[in-house]
């Protein structure tokens, strides 16, 4: 009786240790994700030069070690953040891969001027570096911040606001196009030009 007595004890105290290191040690679930790539070396011939990657997710760390059986990619990390997709949602990851902002967008690009384009269902907004919606998802589709300067489009016309939201052209424009020479405007009447820093527009002579 007494050994039995003794068994029973070790027996408590085994399945209590083993509950206390249950408690401590948390497995965390492997989660499928993606990142968005360019290529090590520009390729100007290349119009989409951007390429998800596949990889996965543990706790708040995507695993960036994927990247190494693409050595002709690297992670397309703008202003110290990377989109990454995880379970139909983007998010944003550091260039270490830990998750900075959790994914809970419909869709979200790189960051430029301190703010990044999200979709929201069918509506585009803005965030800050902290995930913040910063201008209100209620745009029918929007561009990114370039210059201080966004342009956004409501039904048929395009207009262009600043980094906190406030008009600084309403929209009157049949077109707006972010080039590489700048914010490229068309009219309703077909006269074309380029947005100024102050939103202004310049017409072609």
């Amino acid at each position: 009786m007494r050994l039995l007595a003794i068994a029973g004890v070790v027996l408590c105290l085994a399945v209590h240790s083993l509950s206390l290191l249950a408690n401590e040690l948390k497995f965390d679930e492997i989660i499928p994700a993606s990142v968005m790539t360019l290529p090590v070396k520009e390729n100007p011939r290349l119009c989409f030069p951007q390429s998800p990657v596949n990889t996965f997710v543990i706790g708040d760390r995507v695993n960036l070690k994927e990247l190494q059986h693409y050595p002709g990619r690297k992670l397309w990390v703008k202003e110290g953040y990377a989109v990454v997709s995880i379970r139909d949602k983007d998010g944003y990851c550091d260039q270490d891969g830990n998750l900075v902002i959790q994914p809970k967008f419909d869709r979200a690009e790189n960051f430029s001027n301190g703010r990044a384009v999200i979709q929201l269902a069918s509506k585009y907004g803005y965030i800050d570096r902290t995930g913040g919606v910063i201008i209100e998802a209620k745009y029918d589709y929007a561009y990114a911040f370039e210059h201080g300067l966004g342009a956004v489009r409501i039904d048929t016309k395009w207009g262009i606001v600043g980094l906190n939201g406030q008009w600084i052209t309403e929209p009157v424009y049949k077109r707006l196009d972010p080039l590489v020479g700048g914010l490229r405007a068309t009219t309703f009447d077909d006269r074309e030009g380029w947005i100024d820093e102050h939103g202004n527009i310049k017409f072609d002579q």
